[in-house]
């Protein structure tokens, strides 16, 4: 049951990269001499800082015998936020 945020949080990155709205794994921007997946990079990076808030407290709770911490929303609130926004489009009516 402890694997659970781990679940939670590659769900949403998967969510979030394989939605069909997402531009993440396209080729944009070429035209200009920029280099393609842009949003790519920025998107690992936003995994990579987010992750870095989860995996400490999970690790510290289990040395201290603290609380586990079952919801970081500094590690989901990110991702629920880009799900959400990349989504926008197929939720309005």
């Amino acid at each position: 049951m402890q694997h659970a945020p781990f679940i939670v949080y590659n769900i949403l990155a998967v969510s979030w990269i394989l939605s069909p709205y997402s531009t993440l794994l396209t080729e944009f921007g070429n035209e200009h001499g920029q280099s393609g997946n842009r949003g790519l990079i920025e998107f690992t990076l936003l995994v990579t800082f987010t992750f870095g808030k989860l995996g400490p407290r999970i690790i510290l709770a289990r040395l201290t015998r603290s609380p586990f911490p079952w919801f970081n929303f500094g590690a989901f609130g990110p991702l629920i936020g880009g799900v959400v926004l990349v989504n926008l489009r197929a939720l309005r009516l």
